[in-house]
């Protein structure tokens, strides 16, 4: 096993780095909903500075104002680029969170920009999926009718297999021309994917019988979107497979998801359910934006935008305080990735925080890692343990180690605490 002074590798936190070994005594932020603190169990930090928007940039901006906004926000993923590429950490990847609040009167909601920047891997997909489906658990709690959450995802893989499958999505439309509504015959003439967000019923056998983007994914694009699925079934996250969410790419590729809370078919809602569906969050894998930019090199994103809406007597912004962790999460092979984020989520609900590197493989950089935030406690998962249902506790000061039964880790860290 690589010892720590032979690979000491600092771990990209926020985007500006503080010049210190020990971790800050707690994670104090300002927010009125959960979010923030759920994004931190899940390895996220809050965006320090929000970056603006260059001159230089505003001309590319405007190209996707139309197109992609739904999804994210693309000047800010241009600010965002220019800052990362700016600090000069593009060695590893970072996981970051901003939040804002929108709207007036009764109608506030808190908008929450999160992003993983600087890794193709699909861990990035399945841990933003995961971050943003436990959001709309949490927030089902505080709605008073009972509400299904629903997370709906699909593929569009790389360019090539998109414009295969835009050229075949055309020549269907187009066959089923007479059939669309006026408006969505005028559109299509802009866009050939405007009867697919058409919400006219004349529109609805034509989308109906539309080709599914999977359909064209080339065997790497395939293979990505089935990793995506594996580790997201293995993270306990239900999902439908929805062949009308699509976008037209230009930066977007591979995974499209949204996660809504649903309210049940019912006699009584029965013609206008479609109607009792709120949306919580939507998000994509995208990429080429750097090179758009004029960078040689680019640098792939998985972002999302969280919309949680706010109460009106719920709307003071409170400080909330977080104990900085004591653990740091090793996984080693990919059995053990596959069950890292049940067991993150099982200590997010217990309130024991933890470090962990899901978007590094290497043992050498999470071991790195723990070393140069100086926790107590490594908490490993290799092949063996992943079999047995177990996870190794390391005593950093005494390497001393212990093994414990993953049902009763939680209670287990928790004694570890209170010492």
């Amino acid at each position: 096993m690589p010892t720590a002074e032979k690979h000491k590798v600092k771990p990209v936190i926020t985007l500006k780095q503080q010049p210190v070994h020990k971790p800050e005594k707690s994670w104090d932020y300002k927010t009125t909903t959960m979010v923030p603190e759920m994004a931190r169990y899940y390895g996220f930090f809050p965006l320090e500075h929000t970056p603006k928007l260059e001159k230089q940039d505003e001309r590319l901006a405007s190209e996707f104002s139309d197109r992609i906004g739904i999804l994210f926000s693309i000047p800010e993923k241009i600010a965002l680029l220019r800052q990362y590429f700016s600090r000069a950490a593009t060695a590893n990847p970072v996981a970051l969170f901003s939040e804002k609040t929108i709207g007036r009167g009764e109608y506030i909601q808190a908008e929450y920009h999160i992003d993983i920047i600087g890794t193709a891997e699909p861990t990035a997909e399945t841990l933003l999926i995961k971050l943003c489906y436990e959001i709309a658990r949490e927030h089902s709690y505080s709605i008073p009718t009972k509400s299904e959450i629903v997370l709906k995802i699909n593929s569009v893989g790389e360019r090539e297999s998109f414009n295969r499958f835009s050229r075949d999505i055309t020549a269907h439309f187009h066959r089923h021309l007479n059939e669309l509504h006026a408006d969505c015959r005028q559109n299509f003439k802009k866009s050939s994917f405007a009867p697919i967000d058409c919400k006219h019923t004349e529109c609805q056998n034509a989308r109906a019988t539309m080709p599914e983007s999977v359909g064209f994914l080339s065997e790497p694009s395939r293979n990505h979107f089935m990793r995506v699925l594996e580790r997201l079934e293995a993270a306990e996250t239900p999902y439908i497979f929805d062949k009308q969410l699509v976008v037209e790419p230009d930066i977007v590729q591979h995974t499209i998801f949204r996660v809504s809370l649903d309210q049940p078919v019912t006699e009584k809602n029965e013609t206008s359910s479609a109607d009792h569906s709120i949306v919580i969050a939507r998000g994509a894998r995208w990429g080429g934006l750097a090179r758009r930019m004029g960078f040689k090199k680019d640098v792939l994103g998985t972002s999302a935008i969280v919309k949680i809406p706010i109460h009106k007597n719920n709307r003071e912004t409170r400080i909330k305080k977080m104990s900085t962790p004591l653990f740091y999460f090793i996984h080693i092979g990919y059995d053990a990735l596959l069950k890292s984020l049940t067991i993150i989520e099982n200590l997010r609900r217990a309130k024991i925080a933890v470090y962990h590197a899901l978007l590094k493989d290497t043992m050498a950089v999470q071991l790195g890692s723990a070393e140069y935030l100086g926790v107590p406690y490594i908490l490993i998962m290799g092949q063996k343990e992943s079999v047995d249902g177990t996870i190794l506790i390391r005593h950093m000061r005494t390497r001393s180690q212990e093994t414990v039964p993953l049902n009763r880790l939680a209670e287990y860290l928790k004694n570890l605490i209170k010492k």
